[in-house]
């Protein structure tokens, strides 16, 4: 579904977005993994500013030691990141994922975040591009 009304930057974002919401559902499903998550990633790491307005309340209220079940959540989404919220959890396979598994999701998302669009790279000069081109390569090892 690349054409999602509520978060519009999802069919620009794709992998980043989907990699978001495994983790929005993972840390619903698994909320004593929220140390972990949060010492990994940021909200300001998030790449679509709706999953990140998601995440934000999620993890606030989990360190805060509030319930994260949608009825408590109801309260502070609106009835579209509700909407939103409730077909994540309800799509994701997350609750057997592992740390390792969260931790794999982070680092989509991470990879996401830093990758620059089609017009960023056409502006690269090029020793910026040889060492976009060399970043990629050792991703990939």
């Amino acid at each position: 579904d690349f054409k999602d009304r509520s978060n519009s930057e999802k069919a620009i974002y794709l992998k980043a977005a989907i990699a978001e919401e495994e983790l929005i559902s993972l840390l619903i499903k698994n909320p004593d993994y929220c140390s972990f998550i949060n010492e990994r990633i940021k909200p300001s790491e998030f790449v679509t500013d709706f999953n990140r307005a998601v995440y934000e309340i999620i993890l606030k209220r989990i360190l805060e030691g509030l319930s994260v079940d949608m009825i408590s959540l109801s309260g502070q989404l609106s009835e579209v990141q509700m909407a939103k919220l409730s077909a994540m959890i309800s799509k994701e396979p997350v609750s057997k994922y592992t740390k390792e598994d969260a931790g794999e999701i982070i680092d989509v998302i991470k990879s996401e975040k830093n990758k620059p669009d089609a017009g960023q790279v056409a502006g690269l000069n090029e020793k910026e591009l040889k060492d976009y081109i060399d970043r990629i390569a050792n991703l990939k090892k």
